[in-house]
């Protein structure tokens, strides 16, 4: 995969993801295993973006808002390389066999997407985490236990994926 990465800067035409091309569209892994994503940028520097994925027994969609904090390498010929926050909703559920536990929560963190000059697509990698509140925490582990237990209240996220612009 990386081999295809490094020759897509050789076929195709130059593009500025952000200011020219406005959505993206890819596909990620991380904290679900197999995931849709798509980016809307607003601006040069901010964007909206949108996951929707699952781990079989885990669903989730996830709305965030992305704003780049510094850019590496505006000079590098192949490419360059925005680091950026965000903010997140996420709105998912623990599907096991028999029951359906909603989880809703917020949060947010940090990521960097390298942006090809020479095609329309970027591969990116953020991480952070949401807290929120979790069905299936309250029915594992009691009242006692959705207070107590962290794990439930508070979930990392972790990211990589790619988008192609249109």
């Amino acid at each position: 995969m990386l081999t295809a990465l490094l020759l897509l800067p050789r076929l195709a035409q130059a593009t500025d993801i952000g200011s020219d091309l406005k959505l993206g569209l890819g596909a990620a892994t991380g904290d679900v295993y197999v995931a849709f994503s798509g980016k809307y940028w607003l601006s040069e520097s901010t964007g909206v973006t949108a996951m929707l994925g699952t781990s079989i027994v885990y669903q989730s969609m996830r709305i965030g808002y992305e704003s780049n904090v510094m850019i590496f390498g505006e000079n590098w010929g192949f490419g360059q390389l925005p680091l950026y926050w965000h903010a997140d909703l996420e709105l998912s559920a623990n599907t096991v066999p028999y029951a359906f536990y909603p989880r809703i929560g917020a949060g947010g963190g940090a990521g960097a997407a390298l942006q090809f000059e020479s095609v329309p697509a970027e591969v990116f990698v953020n991480a952070g985490f949401t807290v929120g509140y979790s069905g299936y925490c309250s029915s594992s582990y009691g009242a006692l236990g959705a207070g107590l237990n962290l794990a439930c209240l508070i979930r990392p996220l972790a990211t990589v994926g790619g988008r192609w612009y249109f």
